[in-house]
C-alpha cells in the first residue's frame, strides 16, 4: 500500500487528503502514478489532474522518481494548485 495524495474541500479552503491504494504488477511505479492520474475513489476528495494525462515514462535519479508525463498534465480548469504526490513507493 502505498499513500497517494488529492485534494479535500474545507471550511478554509483545499488541503491535501490521502487515500491508501494498492500498487502491484510488473510495474508499481506506473501503476501508483496511474492512480493518482484516475482520481480518488473517496467521492469526498478531488483532483487537480487532467483525465488524458498519459505516463509516458519513469526513470530513478539519484533516489528519486522522475515522472515524464504528456503536457495534458499541465492543462486541467484554471488551477495553478499543486499537483498531487505519490511517495513511499520504489524503495
Amino acid at each position: 500500500m502505498v499513500p497517494v495524495y488529492f485534494m479535500i474541500d474545507t471550511r478554509t479552503g483545499l488541503r491535501p487528503a490521502r487515500e491508501q491504494r494498492v500498487v502491484a504488477g510488473a510495474d508499481p511505479n506506473r501503476t501508483a502514478v496511474e492512480a493518482i492520474i484516475a482520481g480518488p475513489t473517496d467521492p469526498g476528495f478531488t483532483t487537480t489532474w487532467n483525465p488524458a494525462t498519459a505516463m509516458l515514462g519513469a526513470s530513478r535519479v539519484d533516489g528519486a522518481i522522475v515522472v515524464d508525463l504528456s503536457a495534458d498534465a499541465r492543462t486541467f480548469g484554471d488551477s495553478d494548485l499543486t499537483r498531487p504526490a505519490v511517495s513511499g513507493w520504489g524503495t
